[in-house]
């Protein structure tokens, strides 16, 4: 079994073998730990630059929770992932997706670089610095999702986009219907309000 530093390595040169491996030896820790050591990072360099004016603890706040909430969208994530693989027929393997999604992340330890040259730049150029660096660590990690998907369950990579994409359509439909309910709960309830208020005025 591939050392954490080993597969970092491979993760950043050879990642297809590199995902393959770690889906099939379940190196949950290993993946969770990659995932810790970008978030810490990211988050170190937001902190240090953009609040570095600012020793409020509650960005000690923020910075936990904002950890906690990434936490659980890895975890969410790959279950749905997980799950839309199992309807399109494949065998689950909800451990080896979650360790090489983990390792997904970890290219955003290249952020840091490129919050560092934002501090040294005039404003505008700021804004493109840190809109081209976020563009392209994007599509490196969705790269590399596409290849946990791809290499956790043995399929192709048009199947590994298909079941992200399916993903990507059931939550937009979730999202629009559970607005769309909350919305008319919203309507409901103010109109409620009113008839109760015109009453007492009447």
């Amino acid at each position: 079994m591939q050392g954490f530093f080993e597969n970092v390595y491979d993760i950043l040169f050879s990642p297809s073998q590199a995902m393959q491996r770690i889906a099939g030896n379940k190196q949950i820790k290993q993946g969770l730990t990659a995932f810790s050591v970008a978030e810490a990072l990211v988050l170190i360099a937001v902190v240090a630059t953009v609040f570095r004016h600012s020793a409020s603890p509650v960005l000690l706040y923020i910075s936990v929770i904002f950890t906690v909430v990434n936490f659980a969208i890895l975890v969410i994530t790959s279950a749905l992932i997980n799950l839309t693989a199992e309807c399109f027929g494949l065998v689950g393997n909800a451990v080896g997706l979650s360790a090489c999604m983990g390792f997904a992340s970890f290219p955003r330890v290249f952020l840091v670089p490129f919050w560092v040259l934002a501090g040294l730049l005039t404003a505008n150029l700021r804004i493109i610095s840190l809109a081209l660096g976020g563009i392209l660590i994007m599509l490196w990690v969705l790269g590399l999702v596409l290849q946990s998907v791809k290499n956790t369950y043995s399929i192709s990579i048009f199947k590994s986009i298909a079941i992200l994409t399916t993903l990507c359509l059931l939550t937009l439909i979730g999202l629009v219907i559970i607005g769309s309910m909350c919305g008319a709960v919203l309507i409901n309830t103010s109109k409620l309000l009113a008839s109760i208020s015109f009453l007492g005025i009447a």
